[in-house]
């Protein structure tokens, strides 16, 4: 860890505002179904298609209780020298971990165990080579398939989200498969959910 205080610029500034009211959900299983306690109903209304589809689906596995710590988000976008996405940290601090088709996407483990987890985002990006970093590729997901997902954070919009690329190893030509985490996620449950049911 390079130990230098990340500096905001004024668009980053702007996100920063935007993360303070970020959703903290508290939930509780009652009756089978999870309820939230919602701080900030803008991001409700922000994620409610998403949620509603991580309750009823089963394309995507995810972990009750494995949601990470804030400090430990920081602390890597120190390192990165950007920040995150505010729809991949709304996850990161609601859900933390999930598993698609027997892969996990990556997260943000704790420091202590960084150096040992091989899903952890920022230990991955650790490994990447220059040019990599150099075209602001963050690897996001890696399933067991001839394909990877990042972000591309040369991209970040005006509320700081990246679009997400999918590079196919065939062909080599990346494409742009959703414009924010929250789409990705969407849109891979989607595709993954079967018709008939």
């Amino acid at each position: 860890m390079t130990g230098k205080p990340y500096i905001w610029t004024s668009q980053q500034a702007r996100y920063k505002d935007f993360l303070s009211s970020d959703v903290r959900f508290s939930k509780r299983l009652q009756g089978g179904t999870t309820k939230f306690k919602i701080r900030d109903r803008r991001d409700l209304f922000m994620y409610k298609s998403l949620i509603e589809k991580l309750e009823h689906t089963e394309a995507i596995r995810w972990f009750p209780n494995h949601q990470v710590q804030e400090s430990w988000i920081i602390e890597v976008e120190q390192e990165l020298g950007f920040p995150l996405p505010p729809s991949y940290r709304w996850w990161l601090l609601n859900y933390g971990l999930a598993m698609l088709s027997g892969t996990q996407i990556l997260t943000v483990t704790d420091p202590e165990h960084r150096e040992y987890t091989d899903t952890d985002i920022l230990y991955i990006y650790r490994l990447a080579d220059e040019q990599t970093k150099q075209e602001g590729k963050l690897e996001l997901f890696v399933p067991d398939e001839d394909e990877y997902y990042y972000f591309d954070t040369r991209t970040a919009d005006e509320l700081g989200e990246y679009k997400v690329m999918r590079l196919d190893y065939f062909n080599g030509e990346p494409e742009v498969y959703a414009d924010s985490f929250a789409g990705f996620l969407e849109k891979l449950i989607d595709q993954r959910t079967p018709r008939n049911r």
